[in-house]
Parts: C-alpha cells; structure tokens; sequence
C-alpha cells in the first residue's frame, strides 16, 4: 500500500502538476525499483521500533455490572 500512495505522490507531482506524464512513464524504470526499496525500508524500522517498546499490560475484561458501579450509573 506504501508503494502504491508515494507512487500516487509522484504521479500528481510530476504528472499532473507539471504536465509531464511522460516524464512520469519514462522514470518508472528507475522510480519504481526505488519506491520498492524505499518502502522496505520504512516498514523494517517501523517493525524494529515496535519491537523495542515495552508491551502494554494485558486488557481487563469488565462486567457491565462492574463497569456502571464504576461510573456511577445505574441501570
């Protein structure tokens, strides 16, 4: 999906905004190798700095009776 939104990105910068669509098809041999690459790399650090951060504590199921005596509303 990141591939497909920076290609989209180039495609209204180049194509649309410059009017030069062929400039756009022209570079897709160079553009999208580096899109790929690109994109590889910024999933891999997304995924290592996930990996890094300390795991939230496990979610408390509640009771609805247990959650309206919490906030003060009964039923």
């Amino acid at each position: 999906m990141l591939v497909d939104e920076i290609e989209g990105m180039v495609f209204v910068a180049v194509g649309v905004l410059m009017h030069r669509v062929d400039l756009f098809l022209a570079a897709q041999d160079t553009l999208f190798p580096a899109i790929v690459i690109l994109s590889g790399v910024v999933s891999l650090t997304r995924n290592w700095r996930r990996a890094e951060r300390a795991e939230l504590p496990p979610v408390e199921t509640v009771e609805l009776a247990v959650l309206t005596e919490r906030i003060g509303v009964a039923r």
